[in-house]
């Protein structure tokens, strides 16, 4: 998993998302949920290590700016923890809270 803190790092990243499937994960350094998903989200990439190089960390409360964007390009609402998966600069999942587990990531890659 990738910490990104830039956004034109983050621009380039998405436009990547054209010819790959990538995940975005919203952290909050502060909370405990986020903790978790946290470590569901390492359980995925420990059974999926070709996804290591397309998981992309964004702390929420360090990095808001990213975090707004995000939500604005992709009008899905902030949550966090939140996972976004995005395939051809487009989210086509999104799981927060709880439903972050290996198995749901899974289920939607």
């Amino acid at each position: 998993m990738i910490e990104i803190n830039d956004l034109d790092e983050l621009k380039k990243i998405i436009e990547n998302s054209q010819n790959n499937t990538i995940l975005i994960f919203k952290h909050s350094t502060r909370c405990p949920v986020s903790s978790h998903a946290k470590k569901e989200l390492e359980k995925f990439l420990e059974k999926y290590p070709q996804f290591s190089s397309k998981a992309y960390l964004i702390k929420v409360i360090e990095c808001r700016q990213l975090s707004n964007y995000i939500s604005e390009i992709t009008n899905v609402e902030h949550q966090s923890p939140q996972i976004l998966i995005l395939k051809d600069g487009k989210v086509t999942s999104h799981l927060s809270h709880f439903k972050i587990t290996a198995k749901s990531i899974e289920a939607s890659i």
